[in-house]
């Protein structure tokens, strides 16, 4: 849609540059407010629990969820800006009047806090007046900059506890994956620095490697493909209780025959080989929802790898017809062979899913081969995909009531839901309650429950109506409401319009 070249002839360019700059100085004004207002909230919440006689170690719960909910933000941010808001109110007043006036946003003002997190509260101040006092010489500096003067300034004022923080984040590292666009991923390792550096060297000269011997992937794909082989093809090394030392410095385990190739001649040895073997790749579960249109007769209903993005019909039958029809990729023992070679036959399990015909929502599925508890669990997991908690998006680890059971509610599908492990902890928090939330009456007073596991129930409860989703009470009386993910399926189609 464009403008008409009249009016667009006629604008100021330099007053849009204005509108621009000032909307972008509004905007980190109301941060401040928000700050202010999110730190009074905490305040008053811990008040209000005291007086309800909850324990101290316990003061404080839930309000990062409700801060994250009125920001249409997952719970774990909403903590993270609730902590950050703390920070600048209570202890860097020139970094909070710095956003207040406009000149930091509220994510470089969070690199002022989080640079300073270790330091006394007197050095943090200092810090705090250093960079902050005159907001002017912030001008120009970028994200890394800024984090690099506060780091600086921090060592300066205490080096001893910066040095115990790098230690301490040794213990902290992790792995994590998340969904990045056009069905792939992001593989993330939080690692020292100098193990960080030698993997990616090791997987650089690798990479190089093949190239220089006429390998036509390019090389972040030699990198990628390297890495993927690495872990699932291989064990880490294990040395042997009392290891001696073998033929070319190697370690090999007692008692092993090396027969010289020449000769024949066997020999056996009392080392132990410290190095990586091929092993069979563990089981592992893959669930990918589609529906039987688009498995057996091409149709295009897009399919959905459980927890993740949805995925195009042909891309998701690709996978299968090659799990099925074809051996899992091999390669050279560096990673970097062609994928081709011998390996492991996967197996695919059918499984059906009954969804409501007007919405998609999971209704039932077929599960002879499990028990009651674990087949309501994976009902939950297909339905909900992640936690069910308006904007968390966190993977789903435990399974509850909707209605408490203590409080009457039943074991039902309808009255379940699964949630990730902090947001289960949070309905417990006083002043929390959960409802089904009938699309036809949305008073939280009233619940309605059914146990839709009959495939012949077609999407309707007990009273005839449309599936229910979930309403969620803050101790503050807002209300928010959640629904589960359609699944694949042609229902929607009739809300699109082709052009």
């Amino acid at each position: 849609m464009g403008f008409d070249p009249f009016v667009v002839d006629r604008v100021d360019p330099g007053a849009l540059v204005d509108v621009i700059s000032a909307a972008e100085g509004a905007k980190n004004a109301l941060c401040a407010v928000q700050a202010r207002a999110e730190v009074l909230l905490m305040a008053q919440q811990r008040l209000t629990q005291a007086r309800a006689g909850i324990e101290t170690n316990k003061l404080g719960q839930g309000v990062g969820t409700q801060i994250g909910l009125a920001r249409a933000e997952s719970p774990h941010r909403g903590r993270q800006l609730g902590e950050l808001a703390q920070v600048l109110v209570r202890e860097l007043p020139h970094t909070l009047t710095a956003l207040g006036t406009g000149v930091l946003n509220e994510y470089r003002a969070g690199i002022i806090a989080r640079e300073t997190v270790f330091l006394t509260q007197d050095h943090r101040a200092a810090v705090d007046e250093l960079l902050c006092a005159d907001p002017r010489q912030l001008s120009g500096w970028g994200n890394r900059e800024l984090a690099a003067r506060a780091r600086n300034a921090a060592y300066t004022l205490e080096p001893e506890v910066f040095v115990q923080r790098l230690e301490k984040a040794e213990t902290d590292r992790y792995v994590s994956l998340r969904p990045a666009a056009d069905g792939m991923t992001l593989l993330t390792a939080l690692l020292p620095l100098r193990h960080g550096v030698k993997v990616l060297a090791t997987l650089t000269r690798i990479a190089d490697s093949a190239k220089a011997a006429g390998d036509v992937r390019g090389k972040g794909q030699l990198m990628a493909d390297t890495l993927l082989h690495r872990l699932t093809n291989h064990t880490p090394c294990t040395p042997h209780p009392n290891p001696k030392p073998g033929p070319a410095g190697l370690l090999e385990p007692s008692g092993t025959d090396r027969r010289n190739p020449r000769t024949g001649v066997s020999a056996v040895t009392d080392a132990w080989v410290a190095s990586c073997t091929q092993v069979v790749e563990p089981e592992i579960l893959v669930e990918l929802i589609m529906t039987d249109r688009a498995l057996f007769d091409g149709a295009n209903d897009p399919a959905i790898l459980a927890g993740y993005d949805p995925i195009p019909a042909p891309t998701a039958r690709t996978w299968i017809l090659g799990t099925t029809t074809s051996r899992e990729s091999s390669g050279n023992n560096d990673g970097s062979g062609d994928g081709r070679g011998g390996g492991r036959v996967s197996r695919v399990w059918l499984k059906r899913l009954f969804t409501h015909p007007d919405n998609n929502i999971l209704l039932a599925m077929d599960s002879k081969a499990r028990l009651f508890p674990e087949g309501m669990k994976e009902f939950l997991r297909l339905r909900d995909q992640r936690c069910a908690t308006p904007w968390c998006d966190a993977p789903i680890r435990q399974y509850d009531h909707i209605k408490a059971y203590a409080a009457g509610g039943p074991t039902s599908t309808s009255n379940g839901q699964g949630l990730c492990t902090a947001c289960n902890q949070i309905k417990e928090t006083p002043g929390w309650h959960t409802h089904t939330n009938h699309p036809a009456n949305p008073d939280p007073t009233v619940d309605h429950y059914a146990d839709n596991t009959s495939p012949t129930n077609h999407g309707t409860t007990a009273d005839g109506a449309t599936l229910p989703g979930t309403r969620i009470t803050t101790p503050t009386g807002h209300h928010y409401t959640t629904q589960p993910p359609p699944l694949p399926g042609a229902t929607d189609r009739s809300s699109i319009q082709r052009c």
